[in-house]
């Protein structure tokens, strides 16, 4: 089993809105995109269906 070291001060050092940011749940990283992102994602989706 891999034991990940916890990264517990990494949140405070990303920026928040208009990126992909990393939350520590238990020194586990968990991706999560801004609203601006996944409006953006939207935008892209629905223009390549077109």
């Amino acid at each position: 089993m891999i034991v990940l070291p916890k990264l517990e001060k990494l949140r405070d050092t990303l920026p928040i809105e208009g990126a992909v940011r990393i939350e520590l749940v238990e020194g586990i990283p968990i991706f999560r995109a801004s609203t601006t992102v996944k409006n953006r994602i939207e935008e892209l989706l629905e223009k390549q269906q077109n």
